[in-house]
């Protein structure tokens, strides 16, 4: 990993469909939602929970 890169633990796929996730922004702000919409409705809230910025 390349210095000041940032490390991502997002999942990218959904993991109650298999189907792909997407970042969208919705009232609250942003968030991860499945593609299935509105077949599958999984998301995840807070997406900044998920990153991780590493630098050397």
């Amino acid at each position: 990993m390349k210095s000041n890169e940032i490390e991502s633990d997002i999942p990218n796929k959904c993991p109650k469909c298999g189907s792909e996730l997407k970042e969208r922004t919705g009232k609250y702000g942003k968030f991860l939602g499945c593609t299935k919409f509105p077949e599958c409705r999984y998301t995840v809230k807070d997406i900044r929970s998920y990153v991780h910025v590493k630098i050397r």
